[in-house]
């Protein structure tokens, strides 16, 4: 599962600074875990009426940070139901 987060070039259990790696990273908000505080200060919301908010959601995020952590643990799984 991890695997489609992030490019090959990008190893786990490493931080990277924003600014030089930002075009490393898949695009959306999926699998990632969020500073709620960063959230809060920069009022960062998913836009209403647009096609591909959780994009934007990403970038407006992206913005505000210096640096990103990727780890290699599985923090929650993913169910699909057949009815949705």
């Amino acid at each position: 599962m991890l695997g489609g987060i992030f490019k090959p070039s990008i190893k786990k259990d490493k931080i990277y600074n924003i600014q030089d790696n930002l075009f490393s990273f898949r695009i959306g908000p999926v699998a990632k875990l969020y500073k709620k505080e960063i959230i809060t200060k920069f009022d960062i919301k998913f836009s209403e009426n647009l096609i591909n908010e959780d994009e934007a959601f990403y970038w407006k995020y992206f913005s505000v940070i210096n640096n990103i952590y990727f780890i290699s643990d599985a923090l929650y799984k993913r169910r699909i139901h057949s009815n949705s």
